[in-house]
């Protein structure tokens, strides 16, 4: 009897603890970082995620992805972008820009995971 109720618990934890993952995964595309500055992203630590407000001042095309210059009042960052898209009607828009810190020759940069039009 005792050994049933244990192996019906044991299920019970890990059914439980199954969904909980799930949850917390399904979370993680709907939660976002507070805002903050181009000076406060360059203060943090690398693979930081954060997010910016922003306007395009300068692209650089490449084959598999394009360099962004983002600006705002406090300063500019370059930010990669992975994939081609149609930058050049966001240019000088205001952007609300999701991404990782990175470091490259010693400057840091924003690996950009999600942008949008503010």
């Amino acid at each position: 009897m005792k050994e049933k109720a244990h192996k019906t618990l044991l299920k019970l934890s890990l059914s439980l603890s199954f969904l909980l993952i799930f949850l917390l995964l399904l979370l993680q595309n709907f939660i976002e970082p507070k805002l903050i500055t181009i000076k406060q992203a360059k203060q943090k630590l690398t693979n930081s995620i954060i997010k910016i407000q922003g306007s395009i001042t300068k692209i650089k095309n490449y084959e598999e992805r394009q360099i962004l210059q983002i600006k705002d009042e406090t300063g500019e960052i370059k930010a990669i972008l992975p994939e081609k898209i149609k930058t050049e009607k966001l240019k000088n828009k205001t952007l609300i820009i999701i991404g990782r810190i990175a470091e490259y020759k010693g400057e840091k940069e924003i690996l950009i995971e999600k942008i949008r039009e503010e």
